[in-house]
């Protein structure tokens, strides 16, 4: 958390303090009882509202890039690609 809120500080330096900056959480599973980060979390660390998060799936990305496929030909109702088309989509509707 603490490299993100670097990151995100000196994107917004560099844009000349335009907080207009998207960002894209990209969710890890978690254990059951390992440290999680919570949308809370990550709002009050860097001290945006709105960002969207997208869950990690390695098997599909792995089996895609062995196949030279997309995710979304092999796995077109996962939720990796379902959230990444409904990120790609609002953040295209917004250009």
């Amino acid at each position: 958390m603490r490299l993100a809120n670097r990151l995100f500080r000196r994107i917004v330096e560099i844009r000349g303090g335009n907080t207009d900056v998207k960002a894209v959480a990209n969710k890890a599973n978690f254990k059951l009882f390992g440290n999680t980060i919570s949308r809370r979390d990550v709002k009050k660390v860097l001290g945006i509202e709105h960002f969207d998060e997208i869950v990690r799936d390695d098997l599909l990305l792995v089996n895609s890039l062995n196949r030279a496929m997309l995710p979304s030909e092999l796995a077109g109702r996962s939720n990796f690609v379902r959230q990444s088309r409904h990120v790609l989509e609002k953040l295209l509707s917004q250009a």
